[in-house]
């Protein structure tokens, strides 16, 4: 049995979705689509009570419904491209 393999990036707002999605996805989407990552891009905050800073919300990443079952979870900032 495959194990399952998540690739998952947080973009928040209007703006940085709009980067993302004309600067990123389709990489993105092919070097998942390559090596058998699901795609998540997330684009609300995790825990929208934190009062930290928004990169600490990959620490919340295994509380995303779904995201929890994948054998693998990889975490990339949206900003890496």
């Amino acid at each position: 049995m495959a194990r399952r393999k998540a690739l998952v990036t947080l973009a928040i707002g209007e703006r940085y979705v709009a980067d993302f999605v004309r600067d990123a996805r389709a990489g993105w989407q092919a070097y998942a689509d390559r090596h058998g990552y699901d795609l998540y891009v997330l684009t609300e905050p995790i825990d929208a009570k934190a009062t930290r800073a928004l990169h600490w919300q990959k620490l919340l990443v295994g509380l995303v419904p779904g995201i929890r079952d994948y054998d693998h979870v990889v975490w990339l900032d949206s900003d890496v491209i």
